[in-house]
């Protein structure tokens, strides 16, 4: 489910649409939308990397989903250089309704490897992840 058609969509600030996709962005949680058959990589994805931080900045605690709605390709070597440009990365979560988007996610798990990463319900991912956001700034 897309976030606009969940129950998340009144609580989306704002909705930025990139080259690969859309950002959803929320007070603590950015949500991220792929569009089918995007192949990311450290070089494509430097808007993103923008708005993400222009929205959090480099202190603020916060996590991001990737609602897999589409297939898209992501480069293993690459979400690490990602990853780096967000210090105050707090936590990460795919979701991924059916056992291809699994095993795409299984791939994104090397984002975060200290929780598990891979939810089933677009809701449940986002206030996991508020929690988790919540409990770093505590």
């Amino acid at each position: 489910m897309h976030v606009l058609d969940s129950k998340l969509s009144d609580l989306v600030l704002k909705t930025i649409a990139i080259e690969m996709g859309e950002i959803h962005l929320f007070e603590e949680i950015g949500i991220i939308e792929f569009k089918e058959g995007a192949d990311l990589s450290i070089k494509n994805t430097l808007d993103l990397v923008h708005y993400i931080q222009m929205q959090f900045g480099l202190n603020k605690p916060f996590a991001l989903i990737s609602n897999r709605v589409n297939s898209y390709a992501l480069r293993p070597l690459d979400s690490r250089k990602v990853k780096l440009q967000f210090p105050n990365l707090k936590g990460y979560g795919v979701v991924a309704t059916n056992s291809a988007a699994r095993l795409g996610a299984e791939i994104e798990n090397d984002f975060c490897t200290a929780h598990e990463i891979i939810y089933s319900d677009l809701c449940d991912a986002f206030y996991a992840l508020k929690d988790r956001v919540t409990r770093s700034a505590s």
